[in-house]
């Protein structure tokens, strides 16, 4: 264990003033520099390793003057040694030291541990017991949301919109992100709990429920989707199905060529823990029922998953 920020088995020395993530296991630290303040480019890397041209969140991450170089467009860029890990930070005047620091926490990190092909998906998890269940989808399929629910009805935190998976035998997750990111209609959800919040620059409010800072079997993995039912449903999915819908559950926008390279590690995912598409409905922060039953199906899930240990899912 470490007194510095640690999070998907990284410990942040000098990340404090970046991130409030707390202590937990490790097994790699990036070092971060005090940040500076200059205009950032809004050009792409000559030699790209991975790369997204969504509007509002562009970056390109590729080699640069014997560093890598993860850009965000006009926000912030991190220059990193490649055996030090030594990470050097420029934030463009516009933007904050929160916006860096929650761009480190989940982004570079998730970045780096790709490059050492650990697969790290665009997820939340939670622990329930001893093992836990992750959420996994591309941004607005309500990972956050039904972590909220689950949360506030006694689930541990494991991380939220990242998660890194790895182990020998069986597959667990790291502890990564202590606070739930909540956009204003989830606001309803955490107002009546005692838990440390502070509201963030984009609007949403940073909420700490009880958080998991240990390694944790992954039970089973939901794959949500939000839409105009009455209560949740689940249906389990194998094999191409499975493996398609998470393939857009990857962290970081690879180029293919790279991004090919976590498919066994998906596939053995696929194969060894249990899949399910959960439809959930789209009333869900209001209604007290379909909340209740979602920590049912959660609780269900998580309960029969008997499955044969998996081998580990880390590297090709």
């Amino acid at each position: 264990m470490s007194g510095d920020p640690c999070l998907h088995g990284v410990r942040i020395r000098g990340g404090s003033r970046l991130t409030r993530e707390s202590a937990a296991v490790f097994d790699r630290t990036l070092t971060v520099s005090e940040p500076v303040i200059r205009p950032i480019l809004c050009s792409s890397q000559a030699n790209e390793f991975a790369c997204q041209r969504q509007p509002g969140l562009e970056y390109s991450f590729g080699w640069d003057d014997d560093h890598w170089l993860l850009r965000f467009f006009g926000c912030c860029e991190f220059r990193i040694h490649p055996e030090t890990l030594a990470t050097q930070i420029a934030i463009d005047p516009t933007e904050t030291t929160q916006v860096a620091g929650m761009l480190l926490v989940n982004a570079v990190v998730s970045t780096l541990l790709g490059l050492d092909d650990i697969l790290v998906l665009h997820a939340s998890a939670i622990n329930l017991g001893t093992q836990s269940l992750l959420i996994a989808g591309p941004s607005g399929s309500g990972k956050t949301t039904l972590a909220t629910v689950l949360c506030a009805a006694g689930a541990m935190l494991v991380s939220d919109d990242a998660v890194r998976l790895d182990g020998n035998v069986e597959v667990f997750a790291y502890p990564g992100t202590t606070e739930l990111r909540v956009r204003s209609p989830g606001e309803s959800l955490v107002q009546h709990l005692d838990w440390p919040r502070r509201q963030l620059l984009d609007g949403r409010v940073a909420v700490i429920p009880k958080t998991c800072r240990a390694l944790t079997r992954v039970a089973a993995v939901w794959l949500p989707r939000i839409g105009p039912v009455m209560a949740p449903s689940a249906r389990r999915i194998h094999g191409a199905a499975a493996l398609l819908s998470l393939t857009s559950a990857l962290r970081v926008a690879w180029v293919p060529a790279r991004a090919a390279r976590f498919l066994s590690s998906l596939s053995r995912l696929a194969r060894h823990i249990p899949i399910y598409e959960v439809t959930v409905p789209n009333c869900l922060l209001g209604d007290d029922a379909a909340q209740a039953a979602v920590v049912k199906l959660a609780a269900l899930h998580i309960a029969d998953s008997t499955k044969p240990l998996a081998p580990a899912i880390s590297g090709s």
